[in-house]
């Protein structure tokens, strides 16, 4: 029996979406689909299969795929586009920020807590409906220039 589409669970993030290709499709294919979704350059990824790197003019039915089948996705992180400008808005704001996406989390945080005036404690960032966890840096979440990240606050109510 041949395939005649896979969905692929993209990893190696903290956003991991689904995408289903039909097997005539290429891998270029899908990291065009995978731009779409998690706005990551399609020159800047890396999928892999196992310890294969996918090639991207090679079509999905050349692998031995499953129709469920997990790929790793690794980005290529160029040392001068690490600070970038993301914005962080809430019903209230819209704030504007230079962050470096090796930076935590919780870092972006503390500027947030110190522009407000609040304890970071009660600040809760969310990214592609993803609530963002403390200690992880920013580019698990894909985060890239112009990025908009939602900030909510505990404890409070509008």
């Amino acid at each position: 029996m041949t395939l005649e589409e896979v969905t692929f669970l993209i990893s190696g993030g903290e956003i991991r979406p689904q995408i289903t290709m039909p097997t005539s499709a290429t891998i270029l294919q899908l990291k065009q689909m995978i731009n779409e979704k998690i706005r990551v350059p399609v020159s800047r990824q890396n999928l892999l299969y196992g310890n294969t790197k996918l090639l991207d003019w090679t079509p999905i039915n050349r692998y031995n795929f499953g129709t469920f089948t997990e790929l790793i996705l690794a980005i290529d992180m160029y040392p001068d586009e690490r600070v970038i400008t993301v914005s962080v808005s809430s019903p209230a704001f819209d704030i504007g920020l230079r962050v470096n996406k090796v930076h935590k989390v919780i870092q972006v945080k503390q500027k947030l807590a110190e522009i407000c005036a609040i304890d970071t404690e009660s600040i809760t960032l969310w990214y592609m409906s993803k609530k963002m966890q403390d200690e992880k840096p920013l580019y698990k979440y894909y985060i890239t220039d112009g990025s908009q990240i939602l900030f909510t606050r505990t404890g409070f109510s509008t």
